[in-house]
């Protein structure tokens, strides 16, 4: 009878336990095997490792401007000819010796890479030509599909900014001038859907009167959301925001760099440096600027985002795997050029490099001195 008595109360507190937890929550450990994060990290040490460094034509990159990759032993350039009074789009293939003319513009309209943009999959260069008197967009297929041509514009309208693509090549950005008040827009041509949307800027910004405050727009993918990049009191600053009916509103605000490029990780994230050189990354979800890396100088993102390459100290070029707000594996992959362009290859096994080259003088004290000449560079990885 005790025994019995004694089993039935342990079986009402074991009950009463079970009854009380049902209410609480729930705290649960996951642990995810990291043995394929391992070998990835192991193939893509491999692949920092230099294994060839081609000289792109000779480094006579006084006659080219490296716009990009085509594919992956193909670079697009932008080059001059006649002293430089008009311009001329090649390709430059493997082993990058020789230029094959692509597009030679004979009206006598020297472009410069601001207003001169590669579609990041390599298929399409957009740039102004003049069509019937007057100045449009021209979209040069370089897969041998269509020309397209977008809207009138003026020089002026393009002079002061940076023409940019959105990362999955479908949205291109550029400046355009309202005929009422004369004040800056922005045009974003859907190379999809084939039309272009004009948008104001808040006109409580007063500092975005004309189109020389825009520095640089870049669109998301989704066509949505985007960031502006504009001068603001003898400071670049860039403006997080999406479209609301025909205006762009701003929602976070950050002074960056000199350089001005600003490239979206995903669709709800975007990487800048900031004035101080630092690399951050915001993300729209949750409003949070993450620290990535300290004292760098330009960077650019893999097409699949997976990498970046970046310069420090000048003249020293890094190539580091980009996991989540992490930089892992870096590893200095060039040194002696203070670069102005970099460019993944398609399959990321290379590394365009484009900048100038530094040398030293012999004097009572040595010192580094940048040449006055440019050079253009292919690092291919093992």
């Amino acid at each position: 009878m005790r025994n019995r008595v004694f089993y039935l109360a342990f079986f009402i507190v074991i009950c009463c336990s079970l009854a009380g937890c049902q209410g609480e929550k729930k705290i649960e450990t996951i642990i995810i095997e990291d043995k394929e994060d391992q070998q990835a990290t192991s193939d893509e040490l491999s692949l920092f490792e230099v294994k060839t460094i081609y000289p792109v034509l000779d480094g006579k990159i006084d006659q080219v401007y490296p716009l990009g990759w085509s594919k992956e032993n193909s670079l697009i350039t932008l080059g001059s000819k006649d002293y430089k009074l008009s311009s001329t789009i090649d390709r430059v293939e493997f082993p990058y010796v020789s230029r094959l003319n692509l597009w030679d513009e004979k009206v006598g309209i020297f472009l410069f890479e601001n207003i001169v943009a590669l579609s990041p999959d390599g298929q399409k260069v957009a740039f102004p030509v003049v069509e019937n008197g007057d100045f449009a967009l021209k979209l040069f297929s370089l897969t041998g599909g269509n020309d397209e041509l977008i809207g009138a514009i003026t020089t002026d309208q393009l002079r002061f900014i940076r023409m940019t693509w959105s990362s999955n090549s479908r949205f291109l950005s550029y400046s355009l001038e309202n005929e009422a008040d004369k004040q800056a827009e922005i045009g974003v041509y859907d190379t999809e859907n084939r039309n272009t949307k004009r948008y104001s800027i808040e006109q409580n910004d007063p500092y975005l009167k004309e189109s020389a405050a825009l520095h640089s727009v870049h669109v998301s993918n989704d066509g949505e959301s985007a960031v502006i990049v504009k001068y603001q009191a003898k400071q670049l600053m860039l403006a997080i925001g999406h479209w609301s009916g025909d205006k762009f509103k701003s929602k976070y605000e950050h002074p960056i760099s000199a350089d001005g490029w600003v490239e979206w990780i995903h669709q709800d994230q975007i990487a800048f440096v900031g004035e101080d050189g630092n690399l951050y990354a915001y993300d729209q979800r949750n409003a949070v600027v993450s620290l990535l890396l300290r004292d760098i100088g330009l960077f650019r993102l893999s097409d699949d985002r997976k990498f970046i390459a970046f310069s420090q100290d000048g003249d020293s070029v890094f190539a580091a795997r980009l996991y989540g707000n992490n930089v892992l594996n870096m590893k200095l992959i060039y040194q002696g050029m203070i670069p102005v362009q970099m460019a993944w290859s398609p399959d990321n096994g290379k590394l365009m490099l484009s900048g100038a080259k530094l040398y030293e003088i012999a004097q009572p004290m040595s010192e580094i001195r940048v040449s006055k000449g440019m050079q253009s560079l292919v690092i291919e990885f093992k």
